[in-house]
């Protein structure tokens, strides 16, 4: 997740993240840091963060199999959960990053443990500690409630007597209310440290109980309320789980643990209820309600992505069960205890191995720095003392991360459209940002004390305004009034008027700006076509990184096109129409090499501008090969109308004429 950059940017700055505030994470990872800067000096920030969330995830790994490994009395069928659940696509990806799910696998895995030693020992210390875990579990990850409560109704059924003695009582709350502490720091981080990239106003009463329910994105949704798509979402998303689920099992796994869950709730006319049992319950109540209450477009890659990490938490049930599962069914078969367990030892390497072997080179993330390098883009070449806004998670989460960990200029103020809604967000900047100005409380278009997006550009005009990813939908203050010209992977912000002066200077000035302002590919981490599918933001920065590209090229076609209007029977090589031209050109050569999406474009708009060229000399060879070769490209890969490639194909035909002679 690209929320990746924003909790290592809060945890570093000991700020609050987004709702409901991860207070546990933060102040661990700031620690792990610190630590870390004793331990291993020469190492980055961002490696200290992730080692330490990795090393988390390892801890949860070993939990699972104590918790496999007691409830079968089998130490093989520890392993097979253990390593199914470790190598697992998805928990492997959110291992190796700052993300809540290292913490919240290791919180609600000890829960598992401690349940299935309480089941086995009933020894009340097991309660004790359960109590602080599923408190400390409540301070990360909301969805731990959601194991948290039938686990402690079954302990408390299973031993009300004792469990209701005064001084037992008193010593649960007591431990609950120790586990919930970590939420202290919310408010501590609000009045004494007031980081500018802390979400929420946790100072008040009001805005902790706001940030804590998550009144901003919806109690008990994923996405905002206005984001209603749950009546419809309920099916899909169980449809979308069991295919995940398939490719996080080794496609066939999940049989074994379909069959310990059915075997284990059949135990449910029983006085007392198993262990295992309740660990059925609970697996199918976290799913449904969890699915029921789903309100985003589960069928749109991003948004599944965002729904896939949730599954991580039931995964670890789900492992417990297949490792279960497969004991159950090598113990049936084989009469022998030993030579089943030598069976189970087997099936336990071959699981791990072809857990890795299979999903390796897509999990292998040591060259992963594409998130990394798409905020040091953004950012490096803009002018001093620059003002960026930002819309979206991955724009404004991958700009301040490499801004806060890596120093990247700390001139630039990045400051996100989404948020600047907020009063509180406001008044934050209001307090970090002396040198920008805010005309209201907060941005909001047409309405009283507030401002719209032309206001603040007003406001801050001696300061260059910088667009990722553009103006926010329901303003249109802007038009009429400004406009934008691509500046690498974003855009800057200019008048009307500015945009509408086309001078040989001002093209040179914007030529010398912007040389670098797109890296060029290979300085830019592109992993290798097809390894990140659609869900992930790694996919969503390659797709940017080359449509910056294809934007850049677009504005020096349309300059020439603006320019040839004047005087088009023009040849002269000393306009800056003509020098525009040889800059698109060398940009859509670029992006042909590479072949990168929309699918044969760059051919097709190569092509195009060397058509342009022709008209400066009509007899240049090189030029009409050139042209030849990138139209034969475009009809090549493109899927256009069979009318357009006729033309098109006509075209080529006529090129190849003109160079036989």
């Amino acid at each position: 997740g690209v929320m990746r950059g924003e909790l290592a940017v809060v945890s570093h700055g000991l700020g609050v993240a987004h709702p409901p505030g991860y207070p546990t994470l933060t102040m661990l990872t700031h620690l792990s840091e610190v630590v870390g800067r004793w331990v291993a000096p020469a190492a980055s920030l961002g490696v200290l963060q992730n080692s330490f969330h990795a090393g988390m995830s390892a801890v949860a790994n070993t939990f699972l199999y104590y918790t496999t490994a007691h409830l079968t009395d089998s130490v093989p069928a520890g392993l097979i959960a253990a390593s199914l659940f470790g190598f697992a696509p998805i928990v492997w990806t959110y291992s190796t990053h700052t993300e809540v799910f290292s913490l919240n696998n290791l919180l609600v895995t000890l829960l598992e443990l401690l349940c299935v030693l309480f089941y086995k020992h009933r020894s009340l210390g097991v309660v004790y500690l359960g109590a602080l875990v599923s408190a400390l579990s409540l301070t990360n990850q909301h969805t731990s409630v959601l194991y948290a409560v039938p686990f402690v109704a079954w302990v408390g059924i299973s031993d009300i007597r004792r469990l209701l003695a005064p001084r037992h009582l008193a010593a649960l709350t007591a431990l609950f209310a120790l586990g919930l502490t970590p939420y202290l720091y919310l408010p501590y981080s609000a009045w004494y440290i007031g980081n500018p990239n802390s979400w929420g106003d946790c100072g008040t009463w009001e805005g902790f109980l706001t940030h804590f329910f998550r009144k901003e994105y919806g109690t008990f949704s994923l996405a905002s309320q206005e984001a209603d798509y749950m009546s419809q979402n309920f099916r899909r998303a169980w449809e979308y789980y069991a295919w995940d689920t398939t490719n996080q099992t080794l496609k066939v796994l999940w049989v074994f643990g379909l069959m310990s869950i059915a075997a284990s709730l059949a135990k449910l006319r029983r006085l007392t209820v198993p262990v295992d049992t309740m660990f059925a319950i609970t697996l199918l109540i976290y799913l449904n309600f969890f699915h029921y209450l789903c309100n985003l477009p589960i069928d749109r890659p991003l948004f599944y992505g965002v729904q896939q990490r949730f599954w991580i938490q039931p995964l670890s049930l789900l492992a417990v069960f297949i490792g279960k599962g497969m004991a159950d069914v090598t113990h049936g078969v084989v009469k022998s205890r030993r030579l089943g367990e030598c069976v189970l030892y087997a099936a336990a390497v071959c699981v791990a191995a072809l857990q890795v072997y299979i999903h390796f080179d897509e999990m292998d993330q040591s060259r992963n720095y594409i998130v990394h390098d798409f905020g040091r883009a953004i950012l490096q070449p803009l002018p001093q003392n620059s003002i960026v806004l930002t819309k979206g998670d991955l724009m404004v989460n991958s700009a301040r991360y490499v801004q806060e960990l890596h120093g990247v200029r700390p001139d630039v103020r990045i400051i996100d459209q989404e948020m600047m809604t907020y009063d509180w967000y406001v008044r934050s900047l209001k307090a970090a940002y002396k040198d920008v100005t805010f005309p209201g409380n907060y941005y909001f278009p047409n309405r009283r004390g507030c401002f719209d997006i032309a206001m603040f550009y007003a406001a801050n005009k001696k300061r260059r305004i910088f667009l990722a990813h553009g103006f926010k939908e329901g303003d249109h203050s802007w038009e009429g009034k400004y406009t934008v010209m691509p500046y690498g992977l974003i855009h800057e912000v200019v008048t009307e008027k500015a945009k509408g002066t086309r001078t040989m200077k001002r093209l040179k000035k914007y030529l010398k700006e912007t040389a670098d302002a797109v890296p060029a590919p290979s300085n830019f981490t592109l992993p290798p076509a097809g390894k990140y599918a659609e869900h992930t933001w790694e996919h969503v920065v390659q797709n940017d990184y080359w449509m910056g590209l294809h934007n850049m090229g677009y504005a020096l076609l349309d300059w020439h096109s603006k320019e040839s209007e004047k005087d088009p029977h023009s040849t002269s090589k000393d306009t800056h129409a003509y020098l525009a031209l040889v800059e698109a050109r060398r940009i859509f050569t670029m992006l042909a090499e590479h072949d990168q999406p929309p699918k044969g474009i760059a051919f097709r708009n190569l092509g195009v501008t060397l058509q342009a060229l022709q008209k400066y000399d009509p007899s240049n060879k090189e030029v009409i090969r050139a042209t030849r070769d990138a139209f034969s490209g475009y009809i090549k890969r493109t899927e256009a109308p069979e009318e357009q490639l006729e033309r098109i194909q006509a075209a080529v035909d006529y090129y190849d004429r003109i160079l036989m002679g």
